[in-house]
């Protein structure tokens, strides 16, 4: 029988809502590194309909984070190694990744700031790390 790790946090700074639930440790570990990275503007925790992004015959995606910094907006999830390879999970990279281009290519018509996807494996998030890092090591393009 699976454990699952559930919290909510209260007095969130960095973010859009003053509080947020995370479904793992590596999620909350993660929130704790946006909030004290001088790089992130604001992040939430997107609800069930921020994104209309679809997979899998039209099965709702929704990430884990949305982070802004002063050069982009990043879709982010963040999931535990033994999903790596999960058809699921590669569908929802793929879609998300779609997404991010095309929503950029409104961004750069419009001169507004460009979208990125970032898929972190859990055991990656720690809490000395720096978004930026994370972001240039896991961020995912075209597949």
């Amino acid at each position: 029988m699976a454990v699952h790790w559930k919290t909510c946090v209260q007095g969130i700074m960095e973010s859009v809502f003053s509080s947020a639930k995370f479904d793992s440790l590596p999620e909350l570990l993660l929130a704790r590194v946006l909030e004290k990275d001088a790089d992130v503007i604001t992040w939430l925790r997107p609800g069930q309909n921020e994104f209309n992004i679809t997979y899998n015959r039209g099965r709702h995606y929704v990430p884990d984070f949305v982070v802004e910094t002063e050069q982009y907006f990043y879709i982010v999830e963040v999931k535990g190694e033994d999903k790596l390879n999960d058809a699921d999970v590669i569908a929802k990279e793929k879609q998300a990744v779609k997404y991010c281009e095309d929503v950029s290519d409104w961004s750069y018509k419009s001169h507004k700031k460009e979208w990125r996807y970032v898929f972190i494996p859990s055991t990656k998030v720690q809490i000395n790390s720096s978004f930026n890092t994370l972001a240039k090591r896991f961020m995912v393009t075209k597949n």
